[in-house]
């Protein structure tokens, strides 16, 4: 920052717009995933083998059957 500044091609103003710019898109990406349906608590199973084995059959079952406590929001 300071180089630029010395350059002559940087200052408060310029800084002060790219904050606002990143908040911006950090709001933008929050409120997206946000705004995306939380996925089926088996999913995170769907994708890990080709066939998933014995054991986490059993997780898979006991995930769905306790897993969706949170209700409808993320995390």
């Amino acid at each position: 920052r300071q180089y630029l500044n010395d350059l002559g091609v940087w200052d408060d103003d310029k800084e002060q717009a790219l904050q606002e710019a990143c908040a911006a898109k950090v709001d933008e990406a929050v409120q997206i995933y946000l705004n995306t349906p939380k996925p089926a608590v088996e999913s995170m199973f769907d994708h890990m083998y080709r066939e998933l084995p014995e054991f986490l059959e059993e997780q898979r079952d006991h995930a769905m059957q306790y897993g969706d406590t949170n209700g409808d929001h993320h995390g």
